[in-house]
């Protein structure tokens, strides 16, 4: 009766919003015509504590530090890309050559490395400074292609991103209060007490109102599972823009 929304790609906001937009679906039908108060209510109380906590942590001083030492990075590594595909038109095929070569040590970590998960980011950026640093032809390519201060900012901007990143960590493992994997499981453990409900109640006493909830809430799962599946096209990983609260 009900579509399955594919929660494990869900981002926590999204995960948060979806089950919000569920409750206001059911709110506009009235649970109590629906026999579905206590249900509502219990998923109201789990979507509140979890968007309190995403908020708390979203609003984190060093959450914002660390969104703008990815914005920085990325702008690097972008701007490299840039740069460097630009030269494998070059009229000299000197520069062609070495833009062909730094362009294919970018490329081997993926095309896209701006919009990567905050991890994967770091370790292919880190791992990329070093070919530039320790390969011969292309340290020879930086240096002749004049991006050797780009590469520079590059490297510094990622590594205090790492250095943030943990600091980032190691707040969140203080804060003891902090389950998010609990905290959706309870979310999600409500929302299938709900729908179950729902679908008890729809096939004893069928009626137009639960079919208009049935039909509201599939459409809605289905918006957000192909939003994810476009996402999972586009990149390898869900999390291009790192969950402020962590897993």
């Amino acid at each position: 009766m009900f579509t399955t929304p594919t929660f494990y790609k869900f981002r926590n906001s999204e995960f948060i919003q979806y089950l919000t937009d569920v409750k206001k679906i059911v709110l506009q039908r009235d649970p109590q015509a629906l026999q579905v108060v206590t249900q509502i209510d219990a998923l109201n109380q789990q979507i509140s504590v979890m968007d309190g906590v995403y908020k708390k942590q979203l609003g984190s001083t060093i959450t914002q530090e660390l969104e703008a030492l990815d914005k920085r990075r990325d702008l690097a590594i972008i701007g490299i890309r840039t740069a460097v595909e630009a030269y494998t038109y070059h009229y000299d095929q000197t520069k062609q050559d070495a833009g062909k070569d730094l362009l294919q040590s970018i490329d081997q970590y993926g095309g896209t490395i701006a919009r990567q998960n905050y991890q994967t980011e770091t370790t292919n950026l880190r791992n990329l400074i070093q070919d530039w640093s320790t390969v011969s032809s292309l340290k020879s390519a930086i240096t002749a292609l004049g991006l050797a201060d780009w590469a520079k900012e590059l490297g510094e901007s990622n590594d205090l991103f790492n250095t943030k990143y943990l600091e980032r960590n190691t707040e969140y493992a203080v804060d003891s209060k902090v389950n998010v994997t609990e905290l959706r499981d309870k979310a999600k453990e409500s929302y299938t007490i709900l729908i179950n409900h729902i679908t008890a109640h729809a096939t004893l006493n069928p009626s137009k109102d639960y079919d208009t909830v049935v039909q509201e809430i599939n459409t809605l799962t289905e918006q957000y599972n192909i939003l994810v599946e476009k996402r999972g096209a586009i990149s390898t990983d869900t999390d291009i823009e790192e969950e402020m609260i962590q897993e």
